[in-house]
């Protein structure tokens, strides 16, 4: 491996420490603090040459053509989307499964790894089962206790289904998002080739005490398993008409949206990152569940952003970012600051096939990192306030929230709330009898 200059001085200077140390009389912190400047040296240039990366890509040899695909479906591991190099002024994105903006993508990837492994199913079909109102207090009460006792997982072991993956889903007509749970399951390994719904029902009403429960087996609507998987995974990249229930996005505890069996192998990490075994949703993590999906989706593209310097691998041609440092303030912010002459930066806004907007920084990051810094209180206060004004957008467009409060105005002045007429001031009902 050829070193750059700055590191072979960097191994020079400490191959020599012990010389240094016993003839000169140099003292060893004066070595350490020389290793750390060097190696703050090496570090600016290896940032010089990520962002000159373009001129050395001239003299890549030119990489060999592409395979013939073996599958119409796009590689999840290919991260090329444009040929886009430089610095880049990235959004805060919340990764939050109940998010308009974050939900697709992260369901994409889900679709996509159950697609790679169409293969392992042959009679896709879909159970479909409720809960009994009756036998709960709450919808997060049954949902506790169906998760937490594990229901789901020991009924398709007691009907003998060992390929299956279910998602979440929640009530929208009628009361407070009541959970379902739509489960693809493969009937070429159930004993008969058929579920067995007496048993069912003795393990889920019976056995259990869950209550009702609805058993719907489709395998005649599929046109082949590439069509069941996409149809079973529409759920986690569609967002609901009324938005997820209140108890989902005020939640402190994780809410587990999908799960497969050890079968399927992982779906959300990396199989070198993540051992095989029954999948979960990445908001089970604990770091993850300390904040309510709200919060998280609250500061979605608003919060602050983050400055990160691609570069196209000439070899594989995989996208690869460098993280420089932490932005005070959303990119769009930014822009807002540079166009009013308070900032002086240069910055390129691109706008995709779909809308989507990327801000490209044409001048020195350091230099722009640098000018922000005397800002950042001032900027967080800014965010604060913008993250404040998305939360009341959030539950102003959820209908969730709206019976919620109407149902707890109407306790105070069932005159008022009888009424309300459209467009529903959920500002108002929130500050009513105060």
């Amino acid at each position: 491996m050829v070193k750059s200059p700055v590191e072979r001085l960097q191994a020079a200077a400490w191959s020599a420490a012990p010389s240094l140390v016993s003839s000169s009389g140099v003292e060893l912190i004066d070595l350490v603090d020389l290793a750390e400047s060097l190696d703050l040296a090496r570090r600016d240039f290896e940032l010089h040459q990520l962002l000159a990366g373009g001129k050395r890509a001239a003299r890549v040899a030119a990489p060999p053509p592409p395979a013939a695909p073996v599958s119409k479906l796009e590689s999840i591991d290919n991260k090329v989307t444009t040929d886009l190099e430089g610095v880049v002024l990235a959004e805060h994105r919340c990764r939050a499964r109940s998010c308009s903006v974050c939900a697709i993508k992260r369901g994409w990837i889900v679709r996509q790894r159950l697609l790679a492994r169409a293969g392992g199913w042959i009679r896709p079909a879909v159970l479909t089962l409720t809960v009994d109102r009756g036998e709960f207090s709450s919808p997060v009460q049954a949902y506790r206790y169906v998760t937490r006792k594990k229901l789901l997982w020991r009924l398709m072991r007691g009907l003998g289904v060992k390929r299956w993956f279910w998602v979440l889903e929640y009530q929208q007509k009628t009361g407070l998002g009541w959970p379902h749970w739509h489960i693809l399951i493969d009937l070429a390994d159930v004993p008969g080739g058929r579920v067995d719904l007496v048993k069912a029902w003795q393990l889920w009403r019976d056995r259990w005490g869950v209550g009702g429960l609805q058993l719907e087996v489709r395998d005649v609507e599929f046109d082949s398993v590439e069509h069941a998987l996409m149809y079973i995974t529409k759920y986690l990249m569609k967002q609901p008409e009324g938005g997820f229930p209140t108890w989902v996005l005020k939640s402190r505890q994780s809410i587990r949206f999908f799960q497969g069996c050890r079968l399927l192998g992982p779906l959300v990490a990396k199989p070198s990152l993540k051992k095989a075994m029954s999948v979960e949703d990445e908001q089970t993590n604990k770091r993850a569940s300390r904040r309510a999906l709200l919060d998280r989706m609250s500061e979605c593209s608003v919060g602050a952003g983050r400055v990160f310097a691609l570069r196209v691998d000439q070899s594989t041609g995989e996208q690869r970012g460098h993280f420089i440092g932490a932005l005070p303030c959303s990119p769009s912010q930014l822009l807002g600051l540079v166009r009013s002459g308070q900032v002086s930066a240069s910055i390129d806004v691109r706008q995709d096939e779909a809308g989507r907007e990327t801000f490209v920084l044409k001048s020195d990051p350091r230099a722009l990192l640098s000018q922000l810094h005397p800002l950042r209180d001032v900027l967080g206060v800014e965010v604060g306030e913008r993250v404040r004004f998305r939360r009341l957008a959030l539950l102003e467009e959820n209908r969730f929230e709206k019976r919620a409060v109407i149902a707890a105005a109407a306790v105070e002045d069932p005159h008022h709330v009888i009424n309300l007429v459209e467009p529903f001031d959920l500002a108002a009902l929130l500050t009513w009898g105060e």
